[in-house]
């Protein structure tokens, strides 16, 4: 048997209360890690913001890092397209209709729309910039907050941006870099109902 003092075992006692404290703030990393790997950006949020204040930083650096590559790597949309949901061809839609379907409850619209939209300039006009930035801001999953993030940087001439993007970030990013584009957004035909 171990005689502890009075002193001892409050050290201990707290050792303990810390061990069990940080093991519980594991606990919740992996699960918030968990969610962000299924495409939850609420919780991959909450994991780069343990990553920076949390008892276990570099634990959830390390998790945030993880959950990244995956979402750099991977795409859950399969052979999804939005003429799925709209019975339009997505050759024949229009920019309008595009920056419509950013704001779509289905994330996988939200997606393709943002592929659509980065991969043809002929639908950049002036309601891009403002309609990807909300669209960043507001977006739930993690493979349509990747595409748009993704559209935003080629909107933006960029090649070196974080794989998601928040919207102060690419706000920052429009302020910083917006005069480069103006010129290449003007010339197109504006959407007025585009709410």
């Amino acid at each position: 048997m171990i005689d502890l003092t009075a002193s001892d075992a409050t050290k201990l006692r707290d050792i303990l209360q810390f061990m069990s404290k940080d093991l519980k703030n594991r606990a919740a990393i992996t699960e918030l890690s968990d969610k962000a790997s299924v495409g939850d950006r609420a919780a991959y949020d909450r994991l780069r913001l343990a990553s920076v204040i949390g008892s276990n930083r570099l634990y959830a650096e390390a998790e945030t890092r993880r959950i990244e590559s995956l979402w750099i790597s991977l795409s859950v949309m399969g052979d999804f397209r939005i003429s799925d949901q709209f019975k339009k061809s997505e050759s024949a839609m229009t920019a309008c209709e595009l920056l419509t379907a950013l704001r779509h409850s289905d994330w996988r619209v939200r997606a393709r729309a943002s592929i659509i939209l980065g991969r043809d300039q002929s639908h950049w006009g002036p309601e891009l910039l403002p309609a990807l930035i909300l669209a960043i801001k507001d977006e739930s999953h993690l493979e349509a907050l990747k595409w748009h993030s993704i559209t935003l940087a080629k909107l933006l001439g960029l090649q070196d941006t974080p794989v998601f993007l928040n919207a102060d970030y690419a706000f920052g990013l429009v302020s910083s870099n917006g005069e480069a584009i103006k010129s290449r957004l003007l010339h197109h035909q504006s959407c007025p109902d585009i709410k």
